[in-house]
């Protein structure tokens, strides 16, 4: 049973969180390249789901910034893939 958050992700959160179910770590350019998003926007989407709590700083670095899936969250990867879809890159 997925947690009641992930069901009330936007469509964004969920397609950012679904990239989790092929990778430990993901960057802005994966999530600009999956969501069709400027690298600001997506830099904005990632900062914002680091704040709910979502996503880890995985290597703060300002050139190679990568995030991982929060321990709070890890458990329900296997969930991550039923809400993203099946739609690959």
């Amino acid at each position: 049973m997925e947690p009641e958050a992930l069901r009330q992700l936007d469509p964004r959160g969920q397609a950012v969180l679904s990239l989790f179910a092929r990778t430990e770590r993901i960057t802005s350019a994966d999530v600009a390249r999956t969501l069709g998003l400027s690298q600001r926007m997506a830099r904005n989407l990632l900062r914002d789901r680091v704040e709910e709590g979502w996503l880890e700083i995985a290597d703060s670095s300002r050139r190679g910034r990568a995030y991982s899936l929060s321990a709070g969250y890890r458990k329900f990867n296997g969930n991550l893939t039923a809400i993203g879809g099946t739609k690959q890159g």
